[in-house]
């Protein structure tokens, strides 16, 4: 313990323990005396030490907002918590996999089995997720519509679909089912072709997706090209596939860097505002690698309230894992990041 942080702990300590401990010099220094004063002493160290083993301390960078219940150290910008057993989540994971309801909450299994059981001393290490469904229509990413990327890249999947089946079976060029596309087109799902033969329209699209990358990869002639130079037709159709593969990949990678940063601007959004909700109610809240958490006891997770009817329905509470909050998993991580102070009383 620091001398800085064993001053503040003794600014902490009754004045009347500490006058009670002073000597009195209009006495005698008898026996009595002595063992009346250094008693006192001995009670003040005590106290001091036992202050200082229930001390936890937040680092400056990361002083949660602690609505009405924290109290913010002006020197160190620590919040002193002298009270309460932390509770973490099992590294393992077990009972994270499905929800239920507890007080309007919708919490993971894990911590309802800790939470039903707790009494008021705990705090509750508890993250909190939002799972409101992203609108991506009007959601842009360095200028560009997120929704048009998915609908460029439905356009090429369909495409790259065709191309791999063509390129997988180019014998299709010369089966009957391209003379009936070529012939009739629309009608083989309409009225059908003369010799009778109708398709579904699922079937149609079908072989009208491969007959216009057909005509993609080696004109409208194809074919032709395919029975006159049927090597050099497959080898085009490769190539026309190879190409189309990179091409959707690349997109698919764009989609997902794009959905990837608006959802995490999206989530620091939401998690300031529901950061804000939790401090209006007195409970200690903070914001770690985009995700929010909060220390909270039973007591005050049962009687939270908010204006926001929907507050809860959008919200899912889980026991947060210590390692992922303390990264270094070291007690110098540990000692430098911050408990709330609650009122456990």
């Amino acid at each position: 313990m620091t001398n800085t942080n064993l001053l503040q702990a003794m600014g902490r300590i009754d004045p009347k323990l500490i006058a009670d401990a002073a000597p009195d010099v209009s006495q005698k220094k008898n026996v009595k005396n002595m063992m009346l004063k250094y008693g006192a002493l001995a009670a003040c160290i005590l106290l001091i030490a036992s202050l200082s083993l229930n001390i936890m301390y937040i680092s400056k960078t990361n002083t949660p907002h602690t609505g009405t219940t924290g109290t913010p150290n002006t020197t160190t910008g620590a919040i002193i918590s002298p009270n309460g057993t932390v509770i973490w989540s099992d590294p393992s994971g077990v009972g994270t996999y499905y929800t239920v309801l507890w007080n309007g909450w919708n919490m993971k299994k894990n911590l309802y089995d800790e939470i039903i059981n707790a009494d008021n001393q705990e705090i509750f290490a508890i993250q909190v997720i939002e799972f409101n469904e992203v609108e991506y229509n009007n959601s842009y990413f360095d200028g560009i519509n997120i929704y048009s990327l998915e609908k460029k890249l439905k356009d090429t999947y369909g495409k790259y679909e065709a191309a791999r089946n063509l390129s997988n079976n180019p014998s299709v060029l010369s089966s009957q089912e391209f003379q009936y596309i070529s012939q009739y087109g629309k009608k083989m799902y309409t009225t059908g072709a003369p010799d009778g033969t109708k398709w579904t329209f699922s079937y149609y699209k079908r072989y009208e997706a491969i007959y216009n990358c057909a005509a993609e990869a080696l004109g409208e002639d194809f074919i032709e090209q395919y029975i006159q130079t049927p090597t050099e037709a497959k080898n085009k159709i490769h190539k026309y596939y190879s190409d189309l593969e990179k091409q959707y990949y690349d997109q698919l990678g764009e989609l997902n860097i794009a959905r990837i940063a608006f959802r995490k601007a999206y989530d620091a959004y939401t998690n300031k505002k529901n950061l804000e909700l939790f401090g209006q109610a007195g409970i200690c809240a903070t914001i770690k690698n985009n995700s929010l958490y909060i220390f909270v006891t039973k007591e005050q997770l049962a009687n939270f309230e908010t204006d926001s009817n929907a507050f809860k329905t959008f919200l899912t509470l889980k026991l947060a894992q210590k390692n992922e909050f303390f990264p270094n998993n070291t007690d110098t991580a540990e000692s430098s990041v911050v408990y709330p102070d609650i009122d456990t009383t």
